[in-house]
């Protein structure tokens, strides 16, 4: 019967493997056969032809410590995504949100990260399908995906989100119409946690967030501002991607938020340079 590995094994393994020890050496330190090493080392993805040396080692947390972004660290090393980020893990160097999402300098890894999404999305408006897509720049229906929820690939218009909606199954009908219907499409569906350098959450320490007097009754609380208004909007006839836009969004207390009511902070014409710029910065 084969003897299952434990975590102090694990640990060990690791450490011996760090050290440079050969199979043979950790087999002896272990009391494991070189077959039961060679194929555990293979599971942990640790190779011996590709071990890290001193010198390497001393780069890697260099660029940690200088900010670099994990990608630039990818190809200054010539390491994989898998190797660098294993050895930043044993190092410590590495931190986790509450969704285990990977980050490292509070940036958030991802390999679908190195692809030019602005570039992407402007072939898409021009009428390219999402099948030329995938030949044109080698991606994948899965990068797509992610792409979507990390609000860098977009419908070409609000009829499409719309179509893409129903069919999902994620909208049912609404029964709104008018200027309440086009309030709800403006709703801001992103988290402000994703974007934790674009938001002042200083004042949501101070004040927290602002609730109904039936719904725990903080009224001196934070709330999220349009700052091109949602009534602007309606009357200029403006798809609600650009409202509803994170570029949009400013952290209010709940009070000037309503003397400003319907009045917009920023023109139209503001909000399109704002996306834009917001757009540029999210694709790395």
């Amino acid at each position: 019967m084969r003897k299952s590995w434990d975590d102090d094994e694990i640990k060990l393994l690791y450490k011996l493997f760090e050290e440079n020890k050969s199979i043979k050496e950790i087999g002896l330190e272990l009391g494991r056969t070189y077959e039961s090493i060679n194929k555990k080392l293979k599971k942990l993805n640790l190779s011996l032809k590709n071990r890290w040396d001193d010198a390497e080692i001393k780069k890697l947390i260099e660029l940690h410590e200088k900010g670099v972004h994990f990608t630039k660290m990818l190809s200054i090393l010539n390491r994989t995504e898998q190797s660098v980020y294993s050895k930043m893990k044993r190092l410590g160097l590495h931190s986790l949100d509450p969704n285990k999402q990977k980050f490292i300098n509070n940036e958030y890894i991802s390999k679908y990260e190195k692809y030019d999404w602005k570039l992407i999305q402007e072939k898409y408006n021009e009428g390219l399908t999402t099948y030329q897509l995938f030949d044109l720049f080698k991606i994948s229906e899965r990068s797509l995906y992610w792409a979507k929820n990390n609000n860098k690939f977009f419908p070409r218009n609000q009829s499409e989100a719309n179509k893409n909606s129903y069919k999902n199954g994620n909208r049912k009908k609404s029964l709104k119409e008018n200027i309440d219907r086009y309030r709800q499409l403006c709703l801001f569906k992103f988290s402000l946690n994703d974007y934790p350098d674009k938001f002042d959450f200083s004042l949501i320490e101070k004040y927290g967030w602002y609730k109904a007097k039936n719904r725990g009754n903080n009224l001196e609380g934070v709330s999220r501002d349009h700052m091109f208004s949602v009534y602007d909007g309606y009357k200029q006839g403006i798809l609600p991607y650009y409202i509803s836009h994170p570029a949009n969004c400013q952290l209010l207390p709940h009070k000037l938020n309503n003397v400003k009511k319907r009045n917009s902070s920023i023109t139209f014409e503001e909000l399109l340079r704002r996306i834009e710029e917001w757009n540029k910065n999210m694709v790395r």
